[in-house]
C-alpha cells in the first residue's frame, strides 16, 4: 500500500479550465473597446462554418443557448399549461425560461450509461397538450438522435436538441432532424468566445420568425461584454497560472474559504436578470471572437484531451462508477463520476493530508467540484 503526503502533492490540478489564452482575452477586449467590424460579414463567416451537405439546416448566431431557446418559445407563442417534455438533467435556467412563458415542465428519464433519453417512457408522458421534447447531451457525450426524433414525430412532437455542453468540432453540426440544435461557446465551453451560440434550424419558416423577432432585440453593449471579459480574465488567472493556484488555495483553504463558490459565480453567463439579459443580439465583438475562436478549431486538440480521460479511467478503481461511460459518442467536456454524497466526497477530498492510492491520490492531485456546469435535475 502507498501512502500519499503533502510532500506528493506539489501542484494541484484545478476541476476547471478555460479553453483560452491570452491573445484571446486581449483581441476581445481591443474589439469591445473599438470595432470596427462589418457586422454583416462577421454573421456570414460564422454561419459559414456551420453549414455542410450533410446539415444544410439554416444557422442563426445568438447570445446565448439560452437566449434561442427563448427566441423559439416567443415566436411559437404556446397557451398557458403547453407541456414541454426535457431531459430530467439540465440547467436551472432553461426551467426559468420554461416557466417564465407560462408553460409546464415533464421530466423524461435518462440511462446514466448512455445519458440517452429513456424514449420508451414518452408515450406514458405525452398528452394533447405536450408540443416540444428537448433532449440534451450532456458532460460532452452523445447518443443517437435517431430513435428520438422518430419517437417525437409519432406524437407530433417539436425536436430541440442542446448540444450546449457537446460541441466537438465541425464533424457534428447537429442531427439534421432535429427541429432545433443548440451549440454554446460560453465561458467553460471547449473553444469559448466568452458567450455566444448558435441555433440550427430546420424549417426555414420558423428560421424566418425567429430571424425577425431577434432581428429587434437590442445588440448586447460592447461594454457589457468588456465587463464579462475582465471577470472571465480574473478567473483564468485564478484557475490556468499554476503560480496563482498552489499559493491562492493554501490560502483559501487556510481562511476557511470556498474559493470555487466564487470562481463558479464568476463564471456564470447570466448571474441575475435572466430574461432581461438574454434577450439580447450579440455585439459586434462577441461575433469577431466566434469567428476567430471556429476558425481556430483543431478536432486533435480534443482527441487529446480524450486520451487523457481515458488515461484515468483506466485508473480508476471498480468501485467508481462513471457517467457516460456506454455513450455513443465520449468527449469529456466533463468528467462526471456518481458517489453517494457528494459534500462527504469534497470533505474527504479537501481535508486529505494522508491518503491512500490509486483513489486517493487522484482525488489528491485533482481538484474536484459538484458545480462546475450547473446541471440539475428537472422534478416532474
Amino acid at each position: 500500500m502507498f501512502v500519499c503526503t503533502t510532500a506528493i502533492c506539489t501542484f494541484l490540478y484545478v476541476c476547471i479550465f478555460l479553453d483560452a489564452d491570452w491573445k484571446h482575452f486581449l483581441k476581445a477586449a481591443q474589439w469591445s473597446l473599438c470595432s470596427c467590424h462589418d457586422r454583416a460579414q462577421l454573421v456570414e463567416t460564422v454561419c459559414s462554418k456551420w453549414r455542410s451537405e450533410r446539415n444544410p439546416n439554416h444557422v442563426l448566431p445568438c447570445l446565448s443557448v439560452r437566449t434561442a431557446f427563448d427566441l423559439f418559445l416567443r415566436v411559437m407563442n404556446y397557451s398557458p399549461g403547453t407541456e414541454i417534455v426535457m431531459s430530467a438533467v439540465t440547467i436551472p435556467d432553461m426551467l426559468r425560461i420554461v416557466r417564465a412563458h407560462r408553460l409546464r415542465v415533464i421530466s423524461l428519464d435518462i440511462d446514466m450509461e448512455t445519458m440517452a433519453p429513456k424514449i420508451h417512457l414518452l408515450d406514458a408522458l405525452v398528452t394533447e397538450h405536450t408540443k416540444v421534447l428537448v433532449v440534451a447531451s450532456i458532460y460532452g457525450r452523445r447518443f443517437d438522435m435517431g430513435p428520438v426524433v422518430s419517437a417525437a414525430r409519432h406524437h407530433g412532437l417539436i425536436v430541440i436538441e442542446d448540444c450546449a455542453e457537446s460541441f466537438g468540432g465541425f464533424d457534428y453540426l447537429g442531427y439534421e432532424g432535429a427541429d432545433l440544435a443548440l451549440f454554446s461557446f460560453g465561458p467553460i465551453k471547449h473553444h469559448t468566445a466568452f458567450g455566444g451560440a448558435i441555433a440550427k434550424v430546420r424549417c426555414k419558416d420558423l428560421y424566418e420568425k425567429m430571424s425577425a423577432v431577434y432581428g429587434i432585440d437590442p445588440v448586447q453593449p460592447r461594454l457589457e461584454y468588456l465587463k464579462k471579459i475582465i471577470k472571465y480574465a480574473i478567473a483564468y488567472l485564478l484557475l490556468d497560472c499554476p503560480r496563482v493556484i498552489k499559493p491562492g488555495m493554501y490560502i483559501t483553504r487556510l481562511l476557511n474559504i470556498d474559493h470555487k463558490k466564487y470562481i463558479i459565480s464568476m463564471l456564470r453567463g447570466f448571474p441575475e436578470k435572466l430574461m432581461v439579459k438574454l434577450r439580447q443580439r450579440p455585439c459586434d465583438a462577441l461575433l469577431a471572437v466566434m469567428a476567430l475562436r471556429l476558425n481556430e478549431v483543431d478536432p486533435t486538440g480534443i482527441s487529446l484531451s480524450n486520451l487523457k480521460h481515458d488515461y484515468v479511467i483506466e485508473r480508476l478503481p471498480a468501485t467508481v462508477t462513471q457517467v457516460g461511460a456506454k455513450a455513443e459518442v465520449r468527449n469529456h467536456w466533463l468528467f462526471p463520476i456518481v458517489v453517494v454524497s457528494a459534500v462527504h466526497c469534497l470533505c474527504a477530498v479537501h481535508c486529505s493530508c494522508a491518503l491512500v492510492i490509486p483513489l486517493a491520490l487522484l482525488c489528491c492531485l485533482f481538484n474536484v467540484t459538484a458545480a462546475v456546469s450547473g446541471l440539475n435535475f428537472v422534478m416532474a
